[in-house]
């Protein structure tokens, strides 16, 4: 294969490459025993055998240091390794091999299926965390927000910063650049309480229910009720755009109740034109549901991939695979 990637043998060079040279090696080879006969004939088959040798060791060497400097090929060899250890992780489990067989593992595991349809999908428009979900670096640059860790406070946080919002990790490549949630953000934020706006932060990113923040969000759980009873976020303004658990016909902007949810996440995929998201305001994204694009279960698995949440062996020390995502 390597010997056909010479420049001589490209294009309509192929032929000649492909099937006449190794076609007459072949007829060498079987005629070797023939002329091999006479001393001379041994010298020549000598000769020509160490040039077969030194060409083969020559063009496995090109081929290792090609392979070696190739970006995409290294991405693709370090996920075939990552895909085989978490077949070995789910299969070791008791009682996960379904009646379906060991295969069904991996086609139903967010974590094996969850990136590749975000880099098949998502990745023309979205980064995860700057790359395509699997690693490997999109040339054309991000025209919507970057989701790891999407709900997550840090997120939130990123999203209510004056510098952050309007940028490309947010909304800076998007219709939204110059919309009502940059403004309101880059004009009241910088004059917000630090507490106020942490706790608003903490709430927000409670009604995602990540099962990575669970424990935190359970330490919180007091000041994330008491945010919502006493109406923070609505002391706060941001209820004059978005709903957020009591019902508001008057409002336009995503619903945030739930917001980054399971639910609400595979629901806004799947129609982000819904009243309850974007509406007439959203801004290229297909409806995945409606559109035919993804099925329901693909949705689920990429939701459940950026959620972070997929099988994790109960030991104390975790492989590699089950601890972070691709």
């Amino acid at each position: 294969f390597q010997f056909i990637e010479l420049p001589p043998f490209r294009g309509e060079g192929a032929v000649l490459g492909a099937i006449i040279i190794p076609t007459l090696t072949m007829g060498f080879l079987c005629l070797m025993p023939f002329w091999g006969r006479w001393k001379v004939g041994h010298f020549f088959n000598t000769v020509i055998l160490l040039f077969l040798a030194g060409g083969v060791v020559y063009l496995t060497t090109v081929a290792v240091l090609h392979d070696r400097h190739n970006e995409s090929y290294q991405h693709e060899k370090e996920w075939a390794e990552k895909v085989a250890h978490r077949a070995i992780e789910l299969a070791s489990a008791p009682g996960r091999i379904p009646r379906a067989g060991a295969l069904t593992l991996l086609k139903d595991d967010p974590y094996v299926q969850g990136p590749q349809i975000f880099a098949d999908k998502c990745a023309s428009c979205h980064r995860y965390d700057g790359h395509d979900g699997m690693g490997s670096t999109v040339e054309d640059e991000p025209s919507a927000s970057d989701l790891k860790g999407f709900g997550s406070r840090d997120w939130v946080r990123g999203i209510l910063t004056p510098d952050a919002v309007g940028g490309p990790k947010y909304f800076g490549a998007t219709a939204h650049a110059e919309g009502d949630m940059v403004k309101w953000v880059q004009d009241n934020i910088p004059d917000m309480d630090p507490e106020d706006l942490e706790l608003i932060i903490t709430s927000l990113s409670a009604e995602a229910q990540l099962p990575y923040q669970a424990e935190l969000d359970a330490a919180d759980a007091e000041a994330i009720e008491e945010a919502l009873e006493n109406e923070h976020l609505y002391e706060m303004g941001c209820t004059d755009c978005h709903e957020y658990h009591y019902p508001d016909d008057t409002v336009d902007a995503p619903q945030l109740t739930g917001y980054a949810s399971r639910e609400w996440t595979i629901e806004f995929i799947a129609n982000p034109e819904h009243e309850r998201f974007y509406g007439e305001d959203n801004d290229r994204m297909p409806a995945y549901r409606k559109d035919g694009i993804l099925s329901d279960r693909q949705i689920e698995l990429v939701v459940d991939w950026l959620r972070e949440d997929w099988y994790r062996p109960a030991v104390a020390e975790e492989a590699p695979l089950a601890q972070s995502g691709p």
